[in-house]
């Protein structure tokens, strides 16, 4: 329900009333405000008198005017009797304004407002002090203060409230312009009541000739909407964003394919390049020496037209330092003179280098082809699981134990470290 409510507040004077006198307030009022037009929309119009009671009070608190209304009343003992009160501040002071109905309680409200008249013009000044010991109980609650400096006398007046409603069901898309529409009209239809009108309409009444202090002052017009819309227009709706594609009935594009890369090969020892001895020319073992256990030196045929002192000398290959013919000089007998190496059993010498090379190079080959082996098997193994560095790491270890094993034993070989003595002792003994 939309209701759009039109109010005029007159002030009558400062009188006093009767029943009838009330009564026929009433019905003047009525008069002027009920026209034909007004009722023609279906407007209600309602009249209510009331008593008024204004005073100014000069006063120091933290209090809120609510609060100053109540510490008010609470002096003046209007907790019984239906009342409003308004507190407005100012620079000068605070004006207090007490309005009570006179409905059904005319005289009771005639008599308060004369006795609350005389308390608050009392020479002894009551009212200050009521006002604190009423500020003084609530103060106990909520730690207000309050000092009463001065009071000015109070002024009574009559008043009456004309209402005019005019309403409308919400339930239709019109009502709210149906309601403003018709306030307009209850506005052009009463506007041309003032305080000459409302006089004259007083004065023609025989019950309100005894009444005395009326006077009548020009309405002051006020309009309030009931669960009518917000002023200020909602904001409009965001824009509606477009519509997403519809979805495609292909099936979605597959991924690329994922490249597996096969593991990277185990690394593999590097097999030692097979070393071919120069070929040099036999030379002639003596009668005397015994059995050597080395194999006899193959023969090699050599063109005739070139003698034995143009042949080229054979590089020296390259061996370990435990089979070095060199070190072999630091284990030979002091007593064997140098006439050993002398020119012309340099023959003899080359024969027994010839034989240690040839044994280095089988003992190589055989360590050669021992690593081999190993590293296709560990290769095989390597295709059937995952390679792994510890795998790999152990089988060089194994392969460098082996060729560490192999170089010891040539080492321990008294075929290979006892050759050089031996020759040597042979050659001083037949020299």
């Amino acid at each position: 329900m939309i209701v759009a409510e039109t109010t005029a507040t007159i002030s009558l004077g400062d009188a006093s009333v009767t029943n009838d006198a009330s009564a026929a307030i009433i019905d003047a009022l009525a008069s002027q405000y009920n026209t034909p037009a007004v009722a023609r929309m279906g407007a209600a119009v309602s009249v209510t008198l009331y008593q008024a009671i204004s005073v100014k009070i000069t006063l120091e608190s933290d209090m809120s005017d609510e609060q100053l209304c109540k510490v008010l009343t609470a002096a003046l003992t209007l907790d019984a009797f239906d009342h409003t009160c308004v507190a407005t501040s100012g620079g000068s002071g605070t004006v207090f304004r007490l309005e009570c109905p006179l409905e059904n309680n005319l005289a009771a409200v005639n008599a308060k407002t004369a006795e609350m008249r005389a308390f608050i013009s009392d020479d002894a000044e009551p009212l200050p002090a009521a006002m604190v010991a009423a500020a003084s109980s609530m103060r106990r609650r909520q730690l207000a203060s309050l000092s009463v400096s001065a009071v000015e006398p109070p002024t009574t007046s009559l008043g009456a409230l004309v209402t005019i409603v005019v309403q409308q069901l919400a339930a239709e898309a019109s009502a709210y312009a149906a309601v403003a529409e018709s306030q307009k009209e209850v506005m052009a239809a009463t506007g041309h009541v003032d305080a000459a009108s409302i006089s004259n309409a007083l004065a023609a009444s025989d019950a309100l000739a005894a009444v005395t202090g009326l006077a009548v002052a020009e309405p002051t017009m006020a309009v309030a909407y009931t669960n009518a819309p917000p002023s200020v227009p909602p904001p409009d709706f965001p824009p509606v964003p477009p519509a997403l594609p519809a979805p495609s009935l292909l099936p979605p594009p597959s991924p690329p394919p994922i490249v597996l890369h096969p593991p990277p090969l185990p690394l593999l020892p590097s097999p030692l390049p097979p070393t071919t001895p120069t070929p040099l020319p036999p030379t002639p073992m003596p009668t005397s020496r015994p059995a050597s256990p080395l194999p006899p030196a193959p023969s090699l045929s050599l063109p005739p037209s070139q003698p034995p002192s143009e042949w080229a000398s054979p590089p020296s290959p390259t061996l370990p330092p435990s089979l070095d013919p060199a070190n072999d000089l630091e284990i030979v007998d002091d007593d064997i003179s140098s006439d050993v190496f002398a020119p012309e059993n340099t023959g003899l010498t080359a024969g027994v280098v010839v034989g240690g090379c040839l044994l280095l190079t089988a003992a190589a080959g055989v360590v050669y082809l021992v690593a081999r082996r190993r590293g296709r098997a560990a290769f095989r193994s390597s295709q059937r699981k995952p390679s792994s560095r510890g795998t790999l790491n152990a089988t060089v270890t194994l392969q460098a134990e082996s060729t560490e094993r192999k170089s010891e034993e040539d080492k321990n070989n008294p075929a290979l470290v006892q050759s050089t003595p031996s020759l040597h002792s042979v050659m001083v003994q037949s020299l």
